[in-house]
């Protein structure tokens, strides 16, 4: 699976120009249908209870939390979903 597909698809550019926080909610996506990692899956899908629980900010740790359990996950797609998934990390604690 490599990057031009999520492209071609416009998960990761045309959405984007639409609504900005797209960017985040496709990288999310892409992740929990790439990553394998059982405890990265188990944060990504509990990224909704985060935020209502505690917010924007928890939503940025969870993401930590998220990227600590993807290290063996590795490629294109998943450089690429990496990068954007810190930048909001960062954007959002």
């Amino acid at each position: 699976m490599n990057i031009e597909r999520y492209e071609s698809q416009g998960l990761l550019t045309e959405s984007v120009k639409v609504d900005p926080r797209q960017e985040l909610v496709d990288a999310v996506n892409v992740a929990l249908n790439e990553c394998k990692d059982p405890y990265a899956q188990t944060y990504l899908q509990a990224l909704p209870l985060s935020r209502e629980e505690y917010g924007l900010k928890g939503v940025g740790v969870q993401l930590l939390y998220c990227l600590n359990n993807m290290s063996t996950w590795r490629g294109e797609t998943a450089r690429t979903t990496k990068l954007i998934l810190k930048k909001w990390a960062k954007l959002l604690r």
